[in-house]
């Protein structure tokens, strides 16, 4: 039985957990400590393992792990890393050459420019109304009329001509 007898750090570490846990658990009773012959504690840990599961409440337990923790076994090797990094500098490169050659435009620059003209081409058409209500009203010719209200929205809408300037 002495053989596998673990002191506090060691039964840490098999418990995944920090110093400062099993001595809580300890000290609230959830597992029981042995003192060897050279008067210092002990952990049997068959007998704490089932001591823990029993007496501690699942809803206290914090299973997260310490953000300065690394699994390193998630860590890729150095020569995959490289090769990651040097694949998105080249997306990346990509990316300015299309844009400074115009290849690419920046989406937001075309938002801005889109939102702008569409506003000049509604404030235009809405200015119709405005501008040849009396002419239309003093109209009784409907072909007149037609021609009337066709020219002012030629004209309102060459606004969109300029989708080739963006």
């Amino acid at each position: 039985m002495n053989q596998k007898l673990m002191n506090l750090s060691e039964y840490a570490k098999h418990r995944n957990v920090a110093l400062n846990a099993v001595q809580t658990a300890i000290l609230s009773g959830r597992i029981s400590i042995v003192i060897d012959e050279n008067g210092k504690k002990r952990i049997d840990p068959d007998q704490a393992d089932k001591d823990w599961i029993k007496n501690t409440d699942p809803s206290k337990q914090n299973n997260m792990k310490k953000s300065n923790e690394f699994d390193m076994s998630k860590i890729p090797p150095l020569h995959e890393s490289r090769a990651v990094r040097a694949f998105f500098e080249s997306k990346l490169t990509q990316l300015e050459y299309g844009e400074r050659s115009k290849e690419l435009l920046n989406a937001d620059e075309v938002r801005t420019e889109c939102f702008s003209l569409a506003r000049r081409v509604r404030d235009s058409i809405l200015q119709i109304p405005d501008r040849i209500s009396s002419q239309l009203a003093a109209e009784v010719d409907s072909f007149r009329i037609f021609n009337l209200l066709t020219a002012e929205l030629t004209t309102a809408l060459r606004g969109l001509a300029d989708l080739e300037k963006i």
